[in-house]
């Protein structure tokens, strides 16, 4: 849940959070219009399905971008779960 550092390096803890869940996080590459890189991530655990785009000059940036959109996909599914618990 920690923002700044998803923000940082997304991809690494997206690695993190899926071996800690036993999940796969599965990464595949088109080359787009204009040398645009287009990444698409899907991470896969057993009561989850999440996937995510990212779109940049180079592949590690695209790569970058799709795992923060996993990462923030998957925070808005645990938000009401987070809130419950606060009660």
């Amino acid at each position: 849940m920690d923002t700044a550092r998803c923000e940082r390096s997304p991809l690494e803890v997206l690695n993190i959070y899926a071996a800690k869940t036993k999940a796969v996080n599965k990464v595949e590459f088109d080359a787009g219009p204009d040398k645009i890189f287009v990444c698409k991530s899907v991470y896969s655990s057993l009561n989850r399905i999440v996937d995510g785009q990212g779109a940049a000059t180079t592949k590690k940036q695209a790569q970058h971008r799709a795992a923060l959109s996993v990462l923030n996909k998957l925070r808005e599914m645990d938000e009401p779960k987070m809130k419950g618990q606060e009660k």
